[in-house]
């Protein structure tokens, strides 16, 4: 069986072998720790004929499918389609499509912020052209140099992973630069009295004796 990983080869990568070679069947892609089907491609003689990654057919399916990056994948041949949801596309436009995709997932995960960086927003840049939603530009508000990715997630009401891709989206646009992650730095142990721990001075127990001279450097007492 034809089967690996999308850590080690991408999905446009591994139809290419398989329109190649004219395959027909159903690509599965697997979530790794379950192995549940995630996403299904199906060809038919080398050709991209249907794809269905939850309730989403077709062209969704397929921008659904590239943003996947480590599922596993295996081939099963002979499989014909339930549907011909893709068959008016020509595959070879379809695999540049999916290619560029593609690149671009990869692009979007690498600027993502850890959850205790910092972002920026940067006065004058550009919007023109960015996909972004009403919510995801409310963000920009909120990121004054003070609240980590963190932080915006709470004050936005929205999860770790919504928030930190919204500002890859802007950071991969250069409208948002990122300052070094927040270091947790612990209080000072406050400072001990020395004299709280010192011993009680020895003068009381001769508080009554006075010096009188000193012999061979000692104090001579009465």
């Amino acid at each position: 069986m034809f089967a690996g990983s999308l850590k080690q080869m991408d999905l446009s990568e591994v139809l290419k072998l398989l329109t190649a070679s004219h395959q027909t069947g159903v690509l599965n892609l697997m979530n790794p720790e379950v192995g549940s089907t995630v996403a299904m491609i199906y060809l038919q003689v080398g050709q991209l004929v249907h794809a269905q990654v939850g309730s989403s057919t077709g062209l969704d399916a397929i921008s659904e499918s590239c943003r996947l990056s480590e599922e596993a994948f295996a081939f099963e041949e002979n499989v014909m389609a339930p549907q011909q949801t893709l068959s008016a596309y020509p595959t070879v436009k379809l695999l540049e499509k999916m290619s560029g995709q593609i690149s671009e997932a990869k692009a979007l995960r690498l600027a993502m912020p850890a959850e205790n960086e910092v972002p920026v927003y940067l006065p004058g840049a550009s919007l023109a052209g960015l996909d972004a939603t009403a919510d995801d530009l409310s963000l920009l508000i909120l990121c004054n140099g003070t609240r980590t990715i963190s932080d915006l997630a709470h004050d936005s009401r929205r999860t770790l992973l919504e928030t930190a891709k919204a500002i890859a989206k802007f950071r991969k646009a250069g409208i948002i630069d990122i300052k070094a992650a927040v270091r947790q730095v612990s209080a000072p142990e406050p400072a001990k009295d020395v004299r709280a721990e010192a011993p009680a001075a020895t003068a009381a127990e001769g508080e009554d004796k006075k010096i009188v001279r000193y012999w061979r450097g000692k104090p001579v007492y009465e």
